[in-house]
C-alpha cells in the first residue's frame, strides 16, 4: 500500500510537469532550423503523452543536453531552468 501511494505521487508529479512543459514548449521544435541545430532527439512537448516520455528520458539522463539546447533555441534562454 505504501509503494502504491509513492507511485501515484510520482505519476501526479510527472503529469503536472508534463503539462507545464506542454504549455511552455508545444510547437517550438518547428522554429529551429536544421541548419542551426542538427539533433537526433525525437523528444517533444507537443502532447501530454510525449511530454511524459520526454520527462522520463530526461530523468534517465539520455540525451538531455540535446533536448535542452533544442528548446532553448526555440524559445528563450530563461526557459532552460525548466
Amino acid at each position: 500500500p505504501h509503494f502504491l501511494n509513492l507511485l501515484a505521487f510520482a505519476f501526479i508529479f510527472i503529469f503536472i510537469w508534463a503539462r507545464i512543459g506542454c504549455t511552455l514548449f508545444a510547437g517550438k521544435k518547428e522554429f529551429v532550423l536544421p541548419e542551426v541545430y542538427e539533433t537526433g532527439a525525437n523528444a517533444s512537448f507537443d502532447t501530454v503523452g510525449t511530454s511524459i516520455l520526454t520527462l522520463m528520458q530526461l530523468m534517465v539522463g539520455e540525451g538531455w543536453h540535446e533536448i535542452m539546447y533544442l528548446n532553448m533555441i526555440g524559445t528563450r534562454v530563461e526557459y532552460s531552468a525548466y
